[in-house]
């Protein structure tokens, strides 16, 4: 009956999300920078401190404390410390030396999938120029072009859908606002009309008048 009768709090119920989405849709900054990086260098020779120098001389992103064990990354990436770690193993040097191709594991959060996707991008540009500049380094090589390969696993939210990140947080906002205001709209009503009156005449707590306006 409260519903009904107030067709501006219907109106507010249902075109206020709406409103809310595009508001944050279109108002938020996409921009990805100085996101927090770390190393997790196990070899130490002049290529792999080559490569971490390629990662920490870019304005997008920002060197923290290096990575000791595989065991403090998963434990950074946990507590959000850190948004992409680059794992370098032992023998990296050795084997581009000697014309082998060497893996590295580039680690993204992907709870956020616009942000993991942007960093996979600066990721690649990245190891896209490291290689070139090795090219020029070693051209006796004859396959200096293919001396480094990067592939990307996103850790969290796998499936890479910004639905997974989006909807929960955006649910709980409207959860936060949208009650309040409409309890703040219905008192003003109330008041407007006059009708207030007859709550002031009643027994009536004003714990139990607002709770009787929230909970519809």
């Amino acid at each position: 009956m409260e519903l009904l009768r107030d067709p501006i709090r219907i109106a507010f119920a249902f075109f206020g999300p709406i409103l809310l989405m595009i508001a944050f849709g279109y108002g938020i900054s996409f921009d990805v920078e100085n996101l927090r990086f770390s190393a997790f260098d196990q070899d130490n020779s002049p290529e792999s401190r080559q490569l971490v120098e390629a990662f920490t001389s870019s304005r997008y992103f920002s060197e923290g404390a290096p990575i000791r064990s595989a065991a403090e990354l998963d434990e950074r990436f946990r507590a959000g410390s850190v948004q992409v770690a680059l794992e370098i193993p032992p023998g990296f040097g050795r084997d581009l030396q000697s014309g082998r191709v060497p893996e590295v594991a580039v680690w993204l959060d992907g709870a956020m999938p616009f942000r993991a996707e942007t960093s996979r991008g600066y990721v690649t540009g990245l190891a896209s120029q490291y290689a070139q500049q090795l090219t020029l380094e070693r051209t006796d090589a004859a396959s200096t072009g293919q001396l480094v390969s990067v592939e990307t696993r996103f850790r969290y939210n796998q499936a890479f859908r910004s639905v997974n990140a989006m909807v929960p947080s955006v649910m709980m906002l409207l959860l936060i606002l949208i009650p309040a205001i409409m309890s703040a709209i219905a008192v003003v009503r109330e008041k407007e009309t006059g009708s207030i009156a007859n709550f002031r005449s009643t027994p009536v707590t004003k714990f139990e008048f607002l709770v009787g306006k929230q909970l519809p």
